[in-house]
């Protein structure tokens, strides 16, 4: 199962790696945003569109001397994900340590994997689908 959609990029200067997972009542995000200052974060769910930009300021290295290469980006970075629908966007809590960013979202209450939300869900399926009526009714479905 495909837990979350990456959506197009936004222009950037740079993109940070994310980790994404399922938990039994959240969906996680972690991104490696080392060098930003939490304050420089905006973390944003509109109907169902986790976005996540930010920027890393650049050093002053007019004077670091003897260096030879800079490989670190610097500028601003944003990334989008659609989540299902289970995603509580009112509960969404986020906190930045060791330069990850973890992003929790939680699973709204009815989908957090209880038997009967999984049973109502599997009955409107079968209603759903021709021929199984007789078999709700039956109780073999049930």
């Amino acid at each position: 199962m495909n837990l979350v959609r990456l959506q197009s990029r936004t222009a950037a200067d740079w993109f940070p790696a994310v980790d994404i997972f399922e938990e039994e009542s959240r969906f996680v995000v972690r991104a490696d945003i080392p060098g930003v200052n939490p304050a420089d974060i905006v973390v944003n769910m509109d109907g169902g569109t986790l976005s996540v930009s930010g920027e890393r300021h650049a050093e002053d290295r007019s004077e670091v001397a003897g260096v030879s290469r800079y490989e670190r980006a610097t500028g601003r970075f944003a990334r989008r994900f659609t989540l299902p629908d289970s995603a509580d966007a009112e509960g969404i809590k986020a906190s930045s340590t060791n330069g990850i960013l973890e992003i929790s979202i939680p699973k709204q209450p009815e989908s957090t994997g209880t038997p009967n939300y999984r049973r109502s869900r599997l009955k409107a399926l079968y209603q759903s689908m021709p021929g199984c009526n007789a078999l709700l009714q039956s109780g073999i479905l049930a």
